[in-house]
């Protein structure tokens, strides 16, 4: 939807508001995204506080995402040697980029505010090494992220494809590997093709959750074909 017009009357709150920091809500917590893609998400995360980790596959793809990154955050922090687990002797290497916001109250001078951080990693789905690693390199050793999140990483063929399922099967031992027994993996999912139903009977035997309802999303896909699942580890599994 095309954001609303502001009256003429209100147009010095509106724009006023617009240089508002944006909430913290997430401030403190460790996200990390599978498939992130350009990381439209991981960025969202790091302004509203986060510590985030966008994770793909594809090593140019994320060459692309820390563009974006730094297109739309102003100072970045090389980290060398991070340690990753007290259970792995390798290290992780992060160009962590801090986001930082402005705000110019009153037409006065601007304020700088740094809100959370982010950085792109590749992450192969089912290699729990490397996942292991990724999920210590924010925060507490051996603390899991607070949140996994995954949009639009379930995606099957026309046909059964045994090669298909195998990339369910790493996708879901990436999620377990990530995953403490507090973590929420928050997954947004559009159906496609039968074979999906694969993915979503081994999911629910590790995991448990539910779908959210369509009142609790924005009013634009309240009518969508898709569903945003929101997850966390059985408790015998955790």
């Amino acid at each position: 939807k095309k954001p609303r017009r502001a009256s003429s009357d209100n147009n010095k709150g509106a724009t006023k508001k617009s240089k508002q920091n944006p909430p913290q809500v997430l401030k403190n917590m460790h996200t990390i995204e599978l498939g992130s893609g350009l990381g439209l998400v991981s960025l969202m995360t790091c302004l509203l506080g986060a510590q985030s980790i966008a994770t793909d596959g594809d090593d140019a793809v994320l060459k692309h995402a820390q563009v974006n990154f730094a297109r739309n955050i102003h100072r970045s922090d090389k980290i060398n040697n991070l340690k990753a687990g007290s259970e792995s002797n390798t290290t992780i290497d992060l160009n962590w980029l801090h986001c930082i916001t402005e705000e110019t109250p009153n037409d006065s001078e601007t304020e700088i505010y740094k809100s959370g951080k982010v950085a792109s990693a590749v992450l192969w789905w089912g290699d729990t090494v490397r996942a292991k690693e990724l999920r210590n390199a924010v925060g507490d050793i051996n603390s899991p992220p607070t949140l996994v999140l995954a949009a639009d990483v379930v995606y099957g063929y026309d046909k059964d494809s045994g090669d298909r399922f195998e990339t369910f099967d790493s996708l879901i031992q990436s999620l377990i590997d990530l995953s403490g027994p507090d973590t929420i993996i928050v997954l947004a999912y559009k159906p496609r093709r039968p074979s999906e139903s694969y993915f979503f009977e081994k999911l629910w035997n590790t995991f448990e959750g539910a779908a959210l309802q369509r009142n609790l999303l924005h009013s634009d896909f309240h009518s969508a074909d898709m569903d945003i699942f929101v997850l966390r580890l059985r408790k015998e599994d955790s």
